[in-house]
């Protein structure tokens, strides 16, 4: 019986039983299509031999069909070719068929072939011979595909495949590729040419046209600092001439009064009531954006002087009594409660660098431990290894981009509790989700950066792929 789906070239065969009464020259009918990756391919040359002659010429149809008739006692080669694809042919044997048995035989053969383009450094050599053989078996007493021949090719022919399907990839990753590298060079002249009009509107101060031209131009690019730069500019420009028309000349006095005094207070680091007065200036002046940038200013030098503090006593009471815990279940090489001790410290201290670093050796110690136990193999006892401490008046090493990421981490471990917590921040057309996971102490940043033509998924700050990113971040 014929296979369903012949090996690589996507041949199906099926024998149909010839009529019950005799003939004296039975044949058999070829009902075959042509496909390209399982889709009908039309126009193909059929080149009919007949004992090594051709003997006939035609074309598949639209939908990749085609009948042939093939008389009895005669051997058959159908080639299948066009231009841009590779040749293949079939060999088909009617000879040999005792005339008691040819009454049984089958009648019709279905099949269906598959061709592919032409590459160049394609070893397409094992297609010199047939892709399949048809003969007939005494022992089956009918028609049957040479199982030999198909043994002999099938690893060449797997392998013709292997390589075709790769090639065909790569083809078409150059493909996309030299699309985008297009797509991009188009965006960059619209974008240069919108950046120049926005540009000569600025400088003919009309901004709100200019507005408009920058932000054409952040649609083109989304990513590119120097339009929302000079959106945010403009809109500056905008708000100030409109309040120099608006003010009084009254209200520009009192404004002017606000800010001297303001000032003042500012640089004799009266911050409160530099505050204050910054505030009523600004009410007199919505628009005008000095007195609101000098609040920021202010706030800034407040919240130092506050950062400034010392720790009251209860504050250091507690806190050396957890690293007093911390330390002696760290000599102990209790490593998994001398880690939480420490974090614990940390939300107590936040600033503090001893539970920092005596985390980092921990995580140095278990990281050293497991790389030990895992080249030893499973059963073997491995010492636990030393952590080298600095000495005095040596200057420690300078700190790597890792232990940076570590101490980044921890911080984040000190801050957060344990489990999954979500943050979304959401500038122009960009969208950040902020998500950190504690687990055991330990902490993790994950990001998913959502832009109009992207989205990309991060691991602390490092690329990941999305299924990565959605296994780790469940709840």
């Amino acid at each position: 019986m014929f296979p369903q789906r012949h090996i690589l070239l996507t041949i199906s065969c099926l024998l149909l039983s010839a009529f019950a009464y005799a003939q004296e020259d039975w044949t058999v009918m070829l009902n075959g299509k042509v496909t390209e990756d399982d889709k009908p391919l039309g126009r193909v040359v059929l080149i009919l031999k007949k004992n090594r002659e051709e003997v006939q010429k035609l074309f598949t149809a639209p939908n990749g069909k085609f009948i042939l008739e093939l008389d009895s006692d005669n051997e058959y080669q159908l080639y299948f070719t066009k231009k841009g694809y590779v040749t293949k042919f079939i060999e088909f044997n009617t000879k040999n068929v005792p005339e008691d048995k040819e009454a049984g035989l089958y009648s019709e053969f279905i099949f269906e072939l598959d061709l592919f383009k032409e590459m160049e450094g394609l070893n397409t050599s094992i297609l010199e011979f047939p892709v399949f053989k048809v003969k007939y078996y005494p022992g089956l007493q009918n028609l049957d595909y040479d199982k030999r021949h198909e043994a002999k090719i099938r690893s060449r022919l797997n392998l013709l495949l292997k390589d075709y399907r790769a090639m065909k990839e790569r083809e078409l990753r150059d493909i996309e590729k030299a699309e985008e590298l297009a797509d991009q060079q188009e965006k960059n002249q619209a974008y240069n040419k919108q950046i120049a009009i926005a540009d000569g509107l600025a400088k003919k101060k009309k901004y709100e046209e200019a507005q408009d031209a920058y932000e054409i131009a952040l649609e083109i690019k989304p990513k590119a600092p120097f339009p929302k730069d000079k959106i945010v500019a403009i809109e500056k420009l905008i708000k100030k001439r409109d309040a120099e028309k608006k003010l009084s000349k009254e209200m520009e006095e009192r404004y002017a009064i606000l800010l001297k005094s303001a000032d003042e207070a500012f640089n004799n680091e009266k911050y409160a009531s530099a505050r204050s007065l910054y505030k009523r200036a600004a009410l007199i002046a919505p628009e005008r954006t000095y007195p609101i940038d000098r609040i920021s200013r202010v706030e800034d030098e407040l919240s130092l002087t506050r950062s400034a503090i010392p720790f009251n006593k209860v504050t250091d009471q507690k806190y050396d009594l957890i690293i007093s815990r911390a330390d002696n279940e760290y000599m102990g090489e209790d490593y998994v409660r001398a880690r939480y001790s420490y974090l614990s410290a940390l939300r107590v201290k936040p600033g503090a660098q001893h539970p920092k670093s005596r985390i980092l050796e921990i995580d140095s110690i278990v990281t050293a431990t497991k790389v030990q136990m895992t080249e030893a193999g499973p059963g073997s006892k491995t010492k636990k290894p030393k952590v080298k401490k600095g000495a005095k008046g040596k200057t420690p090493p300078a700190k790597t981009e890792e232990d940076g990421l570590n101490e980044y981490l921890i911080t984040l471990a000190a801050k957060y509790d344990e489990g999954i917590t979500e943050e979304i921040e959401v500038t122009g057309s960009k969208k950040v989700t902020r998500i950190i996971v504690v687990k055991d102490g330990k902490a993790n940043e994950y990001k998913k950066e959502v832009f109009s033509w992207a989205t990309y998924y991060k691991k602390n700050n490092k690329t990941i792929p999305r299924y990565v990113f959605e296994n780790e971040t469940k709840q």
